[in-house]
Formats: C-alpha cells, sequence, structure tokens
C-alpha cells in the first residue's frame, strides 16, 4: 500500500500537519477573542511547542531506528560471511592450531574452518535472539498500551 519511504514519512508529515492546526487554531482564536483570555493563550502556546517537540522526536527515532537496522543487517551479514568462509576453509582442508574462549566456552580445534564456523553460528544465533526479544517486547508493549 505504501512504500517504505511514504512510511517513514507518515509520523513526520502527521507531526507538521499538528502544527499547522495548532497555528491555524492560535490565528484564528487571536482574530475571534483578541487574547483576552490569558489562560487560553497559554495553552495554546504550551500546545504549540509541545507538538515541535514532537515534530523533533519523531525525526530523531526514524533516524535511530534506520542506523539500528543498518546495524543488525551488517551484523547478520558478517555472521553469513564468516559461516560461508569456515565452509570455504574446510573444504580446502586450512589446518592451524586454534583456541579461544568465547562467552565462556573454550573452544580448540586444528582446523581453521570449523572455528570460524563456530564463530559465524554464535554471531548469527545471538542476533537472531536479540531480533526475536525486540520483536517479542515490542507486541506486547503493544498488545498493553
Amino acid at each position: 500500500m505504501f512504500s517504505k519511504k511514504q512510511k517513514d514519512q507518515i509520523p513526520r508529515e502527521i507531526a507538521q500537519q499538528i502544527v499547522q492546526k495548532l497555528k491555524v487554531i492560535n490565528d484564528n482564536h487571536e482574530k475571534k477573542y483578541d487574547y483576552h483570555d490569558v489562560e487560553l493563550k497559554e495553552e495554546l502556546i504550551t500546545l504549540q511547542e509541545l507538538a515541535v517537540d514532537l515534530e523533533g522526536k519523531i525525526s530523531n527515532l526514524l533516524s535511530n531506528i534506520f542506523i539500528v537496522k543498518l546495524i543488525i543487517k551488517l551484523s547478520f551479514l558478517f555472521s553469513i560471511i564468516l559461516i560461508m568462509a569456515g565452509f570455504f576453509l574446510i573444504y580446502i582442508g586450512a589446518k592451524g592450531e586454534i583456541e579461544f574462549s568465547l562467552f565462556g566456552q573454550d573452544f580448540k580445534s586444528t582446523n581453521t574452518g570449523i572455528a570460524s564456523l563456530f564463530i559465524g553460528a554464535v554471531v548469527f544465533v545471538l542476533n537472531f535472539r536479540r531480533v526475536l526479544k525486540h520483536l517479542e517486547r515490542q507486541s506486547k508493549k503493544k498488545l498493553f498500551s
């Protein structure tokens, strides 16, 4: 229905529309009542400030979402490259003494391909679990809000 760019611009456009409507309300109120009601004037100014602040927060949030998506994609790409390199190194029979500790697990191998495959798989699984946990939290927020 909407392209990705259109979806990202919808919240920004809504915030801009709110700001415009508040300006129109303020202008109409100013013409009609000439600001005899000081409290109403202060409320309108506060609403305008909140709408402008909301517009800024939405822009900031959208830029943060882009960065997070980029990090997730690059992390998955890195893990897939490590896994593919591991299979390639196993295929060519790359030998070497490998010993490392990853998240408290000691790992020893005489084949560098197996080590690369192991690291790639661990990174992939950790990323996948994080993404699933994030999606679960987001669905709970939407469900209970």
